[in-house]
């Protein structure tokens, strides 16, 4: 859909799901901390998980390879979100194009930025999911999977761990080898 990047379909299925969340007669029932929130989204879907982080009931997100056009000079809707923000982008996206990481610099709440070992736009699948998809040569899919996790872990979750591999001067992400690098602001 081409409303994808507004972020309206995100907060409908988040409308929808907590909806079912209070229905007994839902799988859903009882499942979903309506207090710990979060969102993701790739490419479009990251632009639009921007957009739902200006939701109050949205507590992170963590866009991939996605951040809304309107971004103009601290005006944009980045600048606008106060919830913490985990920006992931893959080697060949940030050796091409810097906004993403601008999108970062621009980050009013506190963010973190993560770049892939290498990968492209369609980096986020896996090789044994889609073997025909070119830029699949490393584990950039896992790692970044587990990127997503972590942050989620650490910032809905409060598990310090987890905060261990984002900041800190033993970084577990930072110090690895299975990110590029990782910055954070913020924290």
């Amino acid at each position: 859909t081409s409303t994808v990047g507004t972020g309206e379909p995100m907060i409908k299925a988040l409308d929808w799901a907590l909806a079912q969340n209070m229905q007994a007669s839902s799988p859903l029932n009882g499942k979903i901390d309506p207090e710990q929130l979060g969102a993701f989204g790739h490419s479009q879907g990251g632009a639009g998980t921007c957009n739902a982080g200006l939701d109050p009931r949205i507590d992170t997100i963590v866009p991939l390879s996605g951040v809304p056009l309107n971004q103009d000079a601290g005006t944009g809707t980045i600048s606008k979100i106060k919830v913490p923000i985990f920006f992931v982008n893959t080697a060949d996206e940030a050796s091409g194009s810097t906004l993403i990481e601008d999108s970062f610099n621009g980050a009013s709440a506190p963010a973190a930025y993560g770049v892939t070992i290498s990968g492209n736009h369609d980096e986020y699948t896996d090789a044994v999911d889609d073997p025909g998809v070119p830029g699949l040569t490393s584990n950039d899919a896992k790692n970044s999977r587990a990127g997503v996790t972590a942050w989620f872990d650490w910032q809905l979750k409060a598990k310090t761990a987890a905060r261990a591999l984002f900041v800190g001067p033993s970084c577990g992400f930072c110090m690895g080898s299975t990110w590029k690098s990782i910055k954070t602001k913020g924290f």
